[in-house]
């Protein structure tokens, strides 16, 4: 199964308006998430790279006094959607909030069941793997390793393999209770071990998945020609690090290089992006 970067494929529409949270802010270890009602036909077919993005400032209350930040939406991903039993209308969307100093996360942080968040999206493309893939390797550092989950479970819904390479020390195992029990989690806390894994993984795998956060696009390309006879255009994919805060375009905080040079924005062609669009 290879998936799409047809339009076509794209939800009919975007969510414009309120949802209700059906679970404030679980944490677990370092990790949190939320859940909200959304829109069943809106939900994607293709979960990985999507994100909506929430308005985090209804109750702002004195926040809006010294800190105006408040009022950008703030990007959350989705990493999982299901259908509400007996409502076959709305699916429950499982949001990633980040674990960061911001006022808008403190707002998430404070919702209940049964209030709303406002919301736009979703926004995001298709990822492309190549049509044989069955063994896909995922890369991250710990703090963002959520995002990788929708990619993830899509694999092994394929009967395919997936082993995960977490960089850092900051790592933290309490991802095994959010992963698929099937993906092989591999911690990499020195560089050596990271260097290791990653050759031995890029061997093993024919497709590959990775935040920039975790390793920057040339230091992989040059992983991949290192460890690989061939670098097939569709083998690796990148999930860019980029300000989204429009969904649209229009504001070009999102913009990243190209490998001719030109720009283009995260928020309309990406955020996931083969990698050899961005290096040569």
């Amino acid at each position: 199964m290879t998936c799409s970067n047809d339009p076509s494929k794209h939800p009919a529409g975007r969510h414009d308006g309120d949802a209700v949270v059906l679970k404030g802010v679980r944490e677990i270890g370092r990790y949190r998430t939320l859940e909200l009602g959304f829109p069943s036909r809106l939900v994607p077919q293709q979960l990985f790279g999507k994100y909506v993005l929430a308005r985090c400032a209804a109750d702002a209350r004195d926040a809006y006094r010294s800190n105006w930040d408040i009022y950008l939406r703030r990007p959350l991903f989705i990493i999982a959607a299901a259908p509400i039993p007996g409502d076959g209308e709305v699916s429950a969307l499982r949001l990633f909030v980040p674990s960061v100093a911001d006022p808008g996360c403190e707002w998430l942080m404070a919702l209940t069941p049964g209030q709303s968040v406002n919301l736009l999206g979703p926004f995001g493309r298709d990822t492309v793997l190549n049509a044989h893939a069955k063994r896909l390797l995922l890369l991250s550092t710990g703090a963002d390793a959520p995002l990788l989950i929708p990619i993830a479970e899509w694999m092994l819904d394929q009967a395919g393999k997936v082993a995960f390479i977490v960089r850092g020390p900051s790592a933290d195992r309490s991802l095994l209770s959010l992963l698929p029990i099937d993906v092989e989690l591999n911690i990499a806390e020195s560089e050596e071990q990271f260097q290791s894994l990653l050759g031995n993984s890029i061997r093993w795998s024919d497709a590959l998945i990775a935040c920039e956060s975790a390793i920057s696009p040339l230091s992989l390309i040059d992983e991949v020609h290192r460890h690989r006879l061939v670098a097939e255009y569709d083998y690796a994919q990148i999930l860019a690090r980029a300000d989204l805060l429009c969904g649209v375009g229009a504001c070009m905080a999102c913009v990243v290089q190209r490998n001719d040079g030109s720009l283009t924005r995260a928020c309309v062609h990406g955020p996931v992006f083969p990698l050899r669009d961005l290096v040569r």
